[in-house]
């Protein structure tokens, strides 16, 4: 026997144990082979499926509102669960119905898989809710409201019903007119055009509006007197030019169905139209306003009522300096307080002084600020007892 053939065994020329490998091997990849095979077979086929949010499918309008909550659905046969990915960095969610919530603005995208095999996907875009206004009609109002049309070189006011903490105006794409804050403002534009007038929430650019205003050109041959000029309010709310007239014959013109008898004479003054007055809106002088005031006091003026003397003058705005002081008040606080003061019996009020500033440099007639001064007087009643002489 040979020495190779003493401890081990081979068939065509290979040991044994490789042989016995070998076959180890092959049927263990024959079993997991065959495995695959019959697990592969009990694997249901995958069909296309849609997704519906709110139990609309494929809607051609896919935007919704942040903290709207959206019902999401797997239009699949009953028995198979969904895992959604929502794409904003939450949890997956297992269920064939599942809600969620976006609590950010953006373009996302759902996902949803099954058996691990099927995946469905839709886009959807989530902004944030449009801010409704009503105006005390029940009427929704628009969030910039004012004139679409203005004259050049008037003013024209603007205000919005939204809530907010700040409000800050400008003229989009216009560095000409500075910002202006407050609920109310006014503009006063020197060249005619289109202008687009944005309003800023609490300094948040998602919180942007816009309207479009057109400034139309001056007329020359348009000297038509606004009829709102006309309205009984303070006579230096106005300042009148008149031009030089004409003498002039006052004479009746003929009634419409009255026929002239015969053409006046080459030399008789013939009656001309008297010509317009040009009328210049501006706002009430000093001496006005402290008339007002002073019918504030004697209970003949509502606070209220100041707003239609004011052309651009907001009345919750803190503009308001009282008696030298350097923190500004509200008119209308300012207002309410000389009310109650002068409803004190035996206090008398008296207005010192009423000063109007106009500053704005865009907006010469608008009011900036107001200076006013006062005094407050009470009446101390003596009581004089009355000596009794003893009998």
């Amino acid at each position: 026997m040979r020495s190779s053939e003493i401890f081990t065994r081979q068939r065509m020329k290979l040991d044994i144990s490789v042989w016995l490998s070998m076959i180890t091997v092959i049927v263990l990849s024959c079993g997991l082979f065959a495995y695959k095979m019959i697990d592969k077979s009990k694997i249901k086929p995958c069909t296309p499926f849609d997704i519906t949010i709110n139990g609309l499918a494929n809607s051609g309008d896919s935007t919704y509102n942040v903290d709207e909550s959206l019902l999401f659905k797997g239009n699949i046969p009953s028995g198979d669960e969904i895992i959604w990915y929502f794409g904003d960095n939450t949890k997956k969610q297992e269920g064939f119905i599942t809600s969620h919530t976006f609590k950010q603005t953006g373009n996302f995208v759902i996902t949803a898989t099954i058996n691990d095999n099927c995946v469905s996907r839709r886009k959807i875009n989530i902004i944030k809710p449009e801010i409704i206004i009503r105006d005390s009609s029940g009427n929704i109002a628009a969030n910039i409201i004012g004139s679409d049309e203005i004259p050049i070189g008037e003013n024209a006011t603007f205000y919005t019903l939204l809530p907010a903490s700040s409000y800050v105006w400008t003229i989009e794409n216009n560095n000409y007119y500075q910002p202006r804050n407050g609920k109310q403002t006014a503009f006063k534009f020197k060249t005619a055009g289109i202008y687009t007038i944005m309003l800023v929430l609490d300094n948040d650019r998602q919180k942007t509006f816009r309207k479009n205003v057109v400034v139309n050109p001056a007329d020359a041959n348009n000297n038509d007197e606004d009829e709102s000029l006309t309205k009984l309010i303070p006579s230096d709310y106005y300042k009148v030019s008149p031009k030089k007239e004409d003498s002039v014959v006052n004479q009746n013109l003929p009634a419409q169905n009255q026929s002239v008898q015969s053409l006046p004479a080459q030399n008789q003054t013939v009656q001309k139209p008297p010509e317009e007055k040009t009328i210049e809106k501006r706002g009430i002088g000093a001496g006005t306003f402290k008339g007002l005031l002073e019918n504030l006091v004697l209970g003949k003026m509502e606070c209220d009522k100041f707003n239609q003397y004011f052309l651009c003058l907001n009345l919750t705005a803190k503009n308001v300096y009282v008696n030298g002081g350097r923190k500004p008040v509200s008119f209308s606080d300012f207002c309410q307080q000389l009310q109650l003061q002068s409803q004190k019996k035996g206090t008398t009020v008296e207005i010192a002084s009423a000063e109007i500033k106009r500053d704005d440099p865009d907006n010469p007639d608008c009011e900036t600020r107001l200076n006013i001064g006062y005094t407050v007087t009470e009446k101390k009643l003596i009581l004089f007892k009355k000596k009794t002489t003893p009998h």
